[in-house]
């Protein structure tokens, strides 16, 4: 249990139960990094190298702030303006993976593992659907805060699953590949406390912080 609400107040994990799981898990995410995305001996091209600078920006900060405003930001009291602005980039996120599973391209402007062009186009339209039917969305807060502990661990579980490499997973490596979203799930509720406890922009740093291994992988690519 991360905690409850209670008398209008969410009642939060310890400062040291949160520092004490997140520098494990920074361990983890290192060693996990340097396993899945360890540089080859192969020489980067020349070409290759605005790809690997993208990648560097992408991880430690486009990433983030999509990711983190998407799941996290409406994990608070119920707020209206939150929940749009969450699901509108939520859902288009999500769409974004498919898109790339599926190898759909809408402006072939694909970057990196999530088409941000998708993202920004289905989150448009989603932000406009929602705006009208906010009056009727003001309607879930009693189910929302009477249910936050289910919808908590249900959108951490989701961020989890949106990051298996669905491409890879084969009945040989199937238990591999569910095993390696273990750290993410684990970064998953750390990132979601962080953001409970204090803000949204201590999670996005937190996040972008997990990413470091990656990228100084990327930066020795570049070397």
């Amino acid at each position: 249990m991360i905690g409850r609400w209670r008398g209008g107040r969410f009642e939060r994990p310890s400062n040291l139960s949160i520092v004490g799981i997140s520098v494990i898990l920074l361990v983890f995410s290192s060693i996990y990094g340097f396993i899945l995305d360890a540089p080859s001996e192969n020489p980067l091209e020349h070409s290759q190298r605005p790809t690997i600078l993208f990648s560097i920006i992408n991880a430690l900060f486009i990433s983030p702030i999509v990711e983190e405003v998407g799941f996290r930001f409406f994990l608070t009291k119920f707020s209206v303006n939150k929940f749009i602005i969450s699901v509108s980039i939520l859902l288009g996120y999500t769409v974004s993976i498919f898109c790339n599973l599926l190898q759909i391209e809408l402006l072939d402007f694909v970057l990196i593992e999530t088409s941000y062009d998708v993202v920004l186009i289905t989150g448009l339209l989603m932000f406009l659907l929602l705006l009208l039917f906010r009056s009727v969305l003001s309607r879930i807060e009693t189910f929302w805060d009477q249910n936050f502990l289910i919808i908590f661990y249900l959108i951490s579980i989701f961020f989890a699953f949106l990051h298996i490499r669905m491409d890879n997973v084969n009945v040989s490596n199937f238990i591999i590949e569910i095993a390696s979203i273990v750290p993410i799930l684990l970064f998953s509720f750390i990132a979601g406390f962080i953001r409970i406890r204090y803000s949204i922009i201590h999670s996005l740093i937190f996040h972008s912080c997990f990413n470091l291994p990656m990228v100084l992988i990327l930066l020795l690519l570049l070397v």
